[in-house]
């Protein structure tokens, strides 16, 4: 079953991505070192976000920072 939530966490991620370049261009490598680091849950969120976002400003507004592991929304 792990298998299973990693690459529906995958499958979760590549979407988002492919959605953030279509809408707003190059995704930036520290955008995808963040987004790696999020769960499936987080990671459906800012899809949704990526949707309606109309720049990178509104959408990275929506992604957790993490700091030393802990996450912090912000």
């Amino acid at each position: 079953q792990q298998g299973l939530q990693r690459g529906r966490r995958q499958a979760v991620e590549e979407h988002l991505l492919h959605v953030l370049a279509h809408r707003l261009g190059m995704v930036p490598a520290d955008v995808q070192i963040r987004l790696y680091n999020l769960d499936t849950d987080q990671l459906q969120y800012l899809f949704d976000v990526a949707l309606d976002a109309p720049t990178w400003t509104e959408f990275l507004s929506h992604v957790p920072k993490t700091v030393s592991g802990m996450e912090q929304h912000g």
